[in-house]
């Protein structure tokens, strides 16, 4: 067998000779199983230990950032206007109350708005996909 490398418990690498499948029990999802979780809990850890100062600045510049994106993609032409609204507001909900507020009222919104949407889908099947015009009462 090809020698590879993996990745040791304690962040190293160190080079085996034997597939990783031949070593011994592995996790039913693949060999890498156990280690993708040790990384992104270690990260977690990591990231709860930083300055909550500097966390929050990180988490409004990148939820800010989503945020501005999903609100251009409303006027430019393009895909994930509303997915990238509700992500950029779940980031920035990590940290902040406001955010998390602004994203349960999007998420209410994107909800009335679905069945808006799906009312005149069905009104519009039955009357054999003719879409008809509501004159303005004005």
């Amino acid at each position: 067998p090809r020698p590879h490398a993996a990745m040791v418990r304690d962040g190293t690498f160190r080079v085996i000779r034997e597939p990783p499948a031949t070593r011994g029990a592995v996790s039913p999802r693949g060999w890498h199983d156990g280690l993708v979780r040790d990384r992104l809990e270690a990260l977690g850890r990591l990231w709860k230990k930083a300055p909550t100062r500097l966390r929050q600045t990180i988490v409004l510049l990148l939820g800010a950032t989503v945020v501005v994106l999903g609100l251009a993609l409303i006027v430019l032409p393009g895909p994930f206007t509303l997915p990238l609204l509700i992500l950029g507001f779940a980031i920035l909900g990590s940290e902040f109350a406001w955010a998390a507020s602004a994203l349960e009222k999007t998420k209410a919104g994107v909800a009335v708005g679905s069945r808006v949407a799906q009312r005149a889908m069905r009104a519009a099947a039955e009357r054999g996909g003719r879409v008809v015009r509501r004159r303005d009462p004005g």
